[in-house]
C-alpha cells in the first residue's frame, strides 16, 4: 500500500454528537460518546449512571442498591449486593440456618435409628432364647444383657483382687 494511504488513515477524524451535552465534535476514535469537556464531568460510565470515577483516584466507585433494605450505598464492585449492615445480618442468619440444619439432621438420624425395625434373629448366649436385633453380633437378649454385664464386672474385680494379693 502506498505511504499516502497510511498517512490519510492516521489523520482521519470522525464527527459525533455528544450524548451528554449535544455538542457536535470530531475525534480520532471510532467509538466516542462524549466530548472532551463532558468526558471529564461524566467520568467512566461502564454500566449506566451507577459508575463514576473519583477525582484523583483510579478505583471505581459503584452506587448499588441494597437487595435487603433498598438503600443506595457505595461499593468497589458492581457485584456487591448488600450494604455493610445488611451483610452482617445476612451472615448471622446464614450461621443460624446452618446450626438449625445440623440439629434437624441429627434429629432425623436419631429418629431413623429409633424407628428402625429389628432385622436379625440372634440366639442369646445366656438363656438360649431367640431374639430380634438391629445388630448381627449382639450376644444377649434385653433381659439377660444387664445380668451378663454385672457378671463380667464382678469377674474383672475378682481377677484384679487375686492378682494383687
Amino acid at each position: 500500500m502506498p505511504e499516502s494511504w497510511y498517512k490519510k488513515m492516521r489523520e482521519r477524524r470522525y464527527s459525533y454528537t455528544c450524548v451528554y451535552c449535544g455538542l457536535i465534535f470530531t475525534d480520532e476514535s471510532n467509538s466516542t460518546k462524549y466530548c472532551a469537556d463532558c468526558r471529564r464531568i461524566v467520568g467512566f460510565h461502564k454500566r449506566g449512571t451507577d459508575v463514576k470515577m473519583i477525582a484523583g483516584c483510579k478505583t471505581r466507585v459503584y452506587h448499588n442498591r441494597c437487595q435487603r433494605c433498598h438503600r443506595i450505598f457505595e461499593a468497589r464492585s458492581n457485584r456487591t449486593k448488600y450494604c455493610d449492615e445488611c451483610k452482617a445480618l445476612n451472615a448471622e442468619e446464614k450461621r443460624q440456618q446452618r446450626i438449625f440444619d445440623l440439629k434437624v439432621a441429627d434429629m432425623r438420624s436419631a429418629q431413623y435409628v429409633l424407628e428402625r425395625e429389628p432385622t436379625y434373629q440372634n440366639m442369646c448366649a445366656r438363656c438360649g432364647q431367640q431374639f430380634a436385633s438391629l445388630r448381627t453380633r449382639k450376644a444377649y437378649c434385653d433381659h439377660c444383657y444387664p445380668i451378663a454385664m454385672a457378671k463380667k464386672r464382678q469377674d474383672r474385680v475378682d481377677f484384679l483382687t487375686k492378682k494383687t494379693s
